[in-house]
């Protein structure tokens, strides 16, 4: 048993090593199967994170899949017995919100800040060469003066 922190509430270590024991993680291949599928998509993001095309593909297949996660959970709560030893499937998806959601939308936030700082990238180079141009436009020009 666990004692209660102050105020009778646990603190956040003992949750979350609660959770972390009250899961079989030896013995759940299809949640071995879920972590090796989220450590694959985030190597295949960070890798690729360079690329438009791919990150495009990858930031949209993630949101569909988090967007599925409520109607997803549901159907595993219906089915665990098919995949899995225990009901990890609570109404309020806590458990699915744990090991499926929040990886994938700390995936899109690691995306966004990607794409904003590609894009920012972008206008800084943008306007350097614009603030070029203009300086070689106004060269131009005053060399024509005095010739």
């Amino acid at each position: 048993a666990r004692a209660a922190g102050a105020g009778g509430y646990d603190s956040f270590y003992d949750v979350a090593m609660g959770f972390y024991h009250a899961v079989d993680w030896r013995n759940e291949k299809w949640l071995q199967g879920l972590l090796v599928a989220h450590a694959l998509l985030w190597v295949g993001t960070i890798t690729t994170r360079s690329y438009q095309t791919p990150q495009i593909v990858i930031f949209f297949f993630t949101a569909i899949a988090l967007g599925l996660s409520e109607r997803l959970n549901q159907v595993a709560a219906e089915n665990w017995r098919a995949f899995s030893t225990q009901n990890y499937f609570d109404p309020h998806g806590v458990f699915a919100g744990v090991v499926y959601a929040a990886p994938l939308l700390a995936l899109l936030f690691f995306q966004l800040i990607n794409f904003l700082m590609s894009a920012s990238q972008l206008l800084i180079k943008q306007k350097r060469h614009e603030l070029r141009h203009e300086i070689a436009k106004k060269h131009a020009q005053e060399s024509k003066k005095s010739q």
